[in-house]
């Protein structure tokens, strides 16, 4: 069993250097009571540590990024938002990295990305709820 909220926090720790090179705060929206999921943790961190890798790359230098993390009745979601370059619609399913994608499916989740062009990017990972057994949804 593992706790997202742990995850993502785990993940802004591991990430601080390059948030401080590139002069980026984080807001983060985390809840301090959080559900556990039967998620293989270290699979799921991988996943949300690219996110957040590819999040700081788009960013804006001086920006904040905005971490949020939900707990649903059907769904779990992290998602992260990052002001800055933004991307095209037609090529947001291409920003998503290859091991969010790979840990949403192995829980029959799912990653995407929404953005815009100079409007920022927010890559999503949900991850369906335990007792769930359908498509996530919050």
């Amino acid at each position: 069993m593992t706790r997202l909220d742990e995850i993502a926090r785990a993940c802004l720790r591991e990430a601080g250097e390059a948030l401080r090179v590139r002069g980026l705060t984080v807001a983060e929206q985390v809840p301090g009571e959080f559900p556990e999921h039967p998620a293989d943790r270290a699979m799921v961190a991988r996943g949300v540590e690219a996110m957040l890798h590819e999040a700081i790359q788009r960013a804006a230098p001086g920006s904040q990024l905005r971490v949020t993390v939900k707990a649903g009745p059907h769904a779990f979601m992290i998602s992260i938002k990052a002001p800055g370059e933004g991307v095209d619609p037609a090529a947001s399913e291409q920003a998503v990295p290859r091991a969010a994608t790979e840990a949403a499916a192995a829980h029959g989740g799912r990653a995407w990305a929404n953005g815009l062009p100079g409007r920022g990017i927010t890559f999503y990972l949900t991850l369906p709820a335990a007792s769930s057994g359908s498509a996530p949804a919050l």
